[in-house]
């Protein structure tokens, strides 16, 4: 369903207050003393931790147990940290976590000198470690403590940062987050005013674009290049509904990716050769 141009262009303007009026994220980069060499088709750098719900882990590149091998968080600006939560060992399985190496114990290493230690749960949970203290542009998690397993490897497989409940952004420097607004403002009239120039700057193709179908399957379909997107567009075949609401959330998606979403639509988003791009739309609405 096509919007009528007044209501579209109060959608522009509540979508486009979205960033600038959200909690500023937490810009973050991730670093490791060493990292596990890639295994095929798996890697383990030291950014997969920090991505909800993802199987990556960082894993350390040492030969013996890892024992002072750390993975360094560092913030764009000052950042006070209330707790950092953690699943230490390989989560991917029960048995790959029986496997690998156990961490016991990692001290966590505040710019100030502070050291707070986090013990792992042995059950594949997450354990938690309360930081505090004044804001701090570091925080190395350092491997102190490890339960031998059959596999030699000590990784940490997900970092969680409670810093007063504001959204992460990995590896995305305050330039780029600061190009975020302009790079919506250019999706949004690619999408809303079929536009043909915006559609070659600020989308990346093939675009996949999921909608609900028949029987409430969703339904994926790939926009090949600008010109298979304007003419969707035209058509009236790009999801579009009635309304955004602030109540669009930042959710991180990867390495310097993000996904804005709301009840059913979400707008996947990626640093693409240094400028945002939308490789990914879904609607879900009815």
């Amino acid at each position: 369903m096509r919007m009528s141009p007044a209501l579209a262009a109060g959608v522009f303007l509540v979508l486009t207050s979205v960033v600038a009026r959200a909690d500023e994220p937490v810009l973050v980069t991730a670093t490791a003393t060493s990292t596990l060499a890639p295994q095929g088709k798996h890697s383990y750098e030291a950014w997969q931790p920090l991505v909800p719900n993802d199987p990556g882990s960082w894993c350390e590149g040492k030969p013996d147990e890892g024992i002072g091998e750390e993975l360094v968080l560092a913030f764009g600006s000052p950042t006070k940290v209330d707790e950092i939560d953690l699943i230490a060992g390989v989560d991917k399985s029960p048995a790959l976590f029986a496997a690998n190496n156990q961490p016991t114990a990692i001290d966590i290493i505040t710019d100030d000198g502070r050291t707070i230690t986090a013990a792992p749960s042995a059950d594949r949970g997450f354990v938690e470690a309360a930081i505090g203290g004044a804001p701090t542009k570091t925080l190395k998690l350092r491997i102190a403590k490890v339960k031998r397993g059959r596999m030699n490897d000590t990784c940490i497989s997900e970092i969680t940062i409670d810093a007063a409940k504001r959204p992460v952004l990995i590896g995305v420097t305050a330039q780029q987050y600061a190009q975020l607004g302009p790079a919506l403002d250019g999706m949004w009239k690619a999408i809303n005013g079929c536009d043909d120039a915006a559609a070659k700057q600020y989308i990346r193709y093939p675009l996949p674009v999921e909608t609900t179908g028949n029987n409430d399957h969703m339904v994926t379909k790939k926009l090949a290049d600008a010109a298979a997107f304007v003419r969707a567009c035209k058509k009236g075949n790009l999801p579009t509904y009635n309304e955004m609401t602030l109540d669009m959330k930042l959710e991180i998606d990867g390495m310097a990716a993000l996904t804005l979403r709301d009840d059913t639509l979400a707008w996947r988003l990626a640093l693409v050769d240094g400028a945002w791009k939308l490789v990914f739309l879904e609607d879900d609405t009815p």
